[in-house]
């Protein structure tokens, strides 16, 4: 089997990803999920929205979500939503062309 990306690449990729969330944050107009973000370690501005994560927090993050049972996480999905869990792994159906 072949690798898209090597540990050297997923390594340079996280450090982008860290650097953004540090540095630029995310935009959310809801000041409950600010203050849940700000309760866990974010840097938040409410007047405009923001929240900046320090490194720390989101490699504690990763490793949460890396302990996590997942086999269950998609049993509250139903309907055409049941094809994509929270993970990201998206299953495929395969479509018959008539």
């Amino acid at each position: 089997m072949f690798e898209i990306l090597k540990d050297r690449d997923i390594e340079i990729l996280a450090n982008g990803v860290f650097e953004v969330l540090e540095k630029l944050g995310m935009y959310c107009e809801n000041k409950e999920i600010l203050k849940g973000l700000e309760n866990r370690g974010a840097i938040v501005d409410y007047k405009g929205g923001k929240a900046k994560f320090p490194r720390r927090i989101v490699q504690e993050f990763v490793e949460e979500v890396k302990r996590e049972e997942k086999s269950k996480w998609d049993e509250g999905i139903k309907g055409e939503n049941k094809r994509t869990l929270y993970s990201g792994y998206i299953r495929q159906r395969f479509i018959q062309w008539e």
